[in-house]
């Protein structure tokens, strides 16, 4: 199937696709290899514009990555997390006098527990960014079809122009790959 000439992917509203952000941070083995797949295109869906463009390096550590993204977006429900779990304690320390040196060393471990359960499950909370369409290049652009991942390529630029957000998971090669580059 051919799809035409560069421009003409403005016309072809489907060819924009995106995933849920909800998708990406939940699978952490999507980052792993730029291989994609049937399985991997039908993750994402025909959009009209792209809430965030994830551009990152396929060479880079998947781990890494995948950490680094979740990092970003999930913070906040890290430090929701660890004060919905700090302010009790403290206040119940107030009543253990006795004991207040042990118990505010615990209260500080289960924080830093509480913060870091709170950025690695964030996803798993109801939120509007959970829902925010991204565009990931294995899962947006056809991979087993020649013609359409070439267009999809040669089309980069609209898929930049129809995104709010742009976010680099930068590596120390990135600018060296054809994606960085662009």
């Amino acid at each position: 199937m051919s799809l035409g000439a560069p421009a003409d992917i403005e016309e072809r509203g489907s060819l924009i696709r995106g995933i849920p952000l909800r998708s990406i941070t939940s699978r952490w083995t999507l980052f792993r290899g730029s291989e994609g797949s049937d399985e991997t295109y039908a993750l994402s869906k025909p959009v009209e514009e792209l809430d965030m463009f994830l551009s990152h390096s396929w060479s880079g550590s998947p781990l890494w990555k995948h950490l680094t993204l979740i990092s970003i977006l999930y913070v906040k429900t890290g430090y929701i997390a660890m004060l919905a779990t700090v302010i009790p304690l403290s206040v119940g320390i107030y009543f253990l006098p006795a004991h207040q040196r042990i118990a505010s060393l615990v209260v500080q471990i289960l924080g830093a527990i509480a913060f870091v359960l709170g950025i690695c499950f964030g996803h798993l909370v109801p939120s509007r960014s959970n829902k925010r369409m991204v565009f990931l290049d294995k899962c947006c652009i056809p991979q087993n079809d020649s013609a359409a991942r070439r267009q999809g390529i040669y089309n980069m630029d609209t898929f930049l122009r129809r995104s709010k957000q742009l976010l680099i998971l930068w590596t120390p090669d990135y600018f060296s790959r054809l994606w960085g580059a662009l």
